[in-house]
C-alpha cells in the first residue's frame, strides 16, 4: 500500500477513527495535533502549556521518519480563542529556527476536541532524499562565499 501510517510512542494516540499523519510519497499529512501529554493521555492546563505540547507532539511525529520542522510547508492553527494568537504565536515561532517559516492560516472555532484551547495541523514534505543528493554533490563552499547564486543549496562546513 502506498499510504505510510505514522505513530509515535512520543505522541498521543489517536482520540477517534483516524491516523496522526500519513505519508504518501514525498508528502506527509498530520493531522491536528491538541496537547494531549502522549504518557498520561490527558490534555495539559493552559494555553501556554498545550501550545508547547502540541509542538512537541507534532516533532514526535516528524522524527518518526527523521525529519523535522523545517520540512513543514503549511500549518493551520485552530484557536479556541483568537485573542490567545500571540501567545500560540511566539511559541509556535521558536520552533522554527532557520529563518523560514511554513505558510500558515489560524482561526476561531467554536469547541476543540477534548475541549483543547489549540490545534495545530501540518502538511510536511519529506526532502530528507534530496538532501542527501545535494551534501554529496557538494562542492564544499564555505560560509563566506555561499550565496543565494552559489548552486550549493547553502552547505557550510
Amino acid at each position: 500500500m502506498f499510504l505510510q501510517k505514522i505513530e509515535s510512542k512520543n505522541a498521543p494516540k489517536p482520540v477517534g477513527a483516524y491516523s496522526p499523519a500519513v505519508k504518501l510519497g514525498d508528502f506527509v499529512y498530520m493531522s491536528g495535533q491538541i496537547g494531549l501529554d502522549p504518557q498520561t493521555n490527558e490534555m495539559v492546563d493552559g494555553i501556554e502549556a498545550q501550545t508547547k505540547q502540541v509542538m512537541e507532539n507534532i516533532k514526535a511525529l516528524l522524527n518518526e521518519k527523521g525529519l523535522d520542522m523545517h520540512h513543514i510547508v503549511k500549518t493551520t492553527i485552530l484557536l479556541d480563542n483568537i485573542d490567545d494568537f500571540s501567545v500560540v504565536n511566539d511559541i509556535y515561532g521558536s520552533y522554527f529556527t532557520s529563518g523560514v517559516f511554513p505558510a500558515r492560516s489560524a482561526f476561531e472555532v467554536a469547541k476543540l476536541p477534548k475541549n483543547a484551547l489549540v490545534e495545530i495541523e501540518c502538511l510536511v514534505i519529506d526532502t530528507l532524499i534530496y538532501e542527501q543528493q545535494q551534501q554529496q554533490s557538494c562542492g564544499g563552499c564555505s560560509s563566506d562565499d555561499c550565496g543565494d547564486d552559489c548552486g550549493c543549496g547553502g552547505c557550510h562546513e
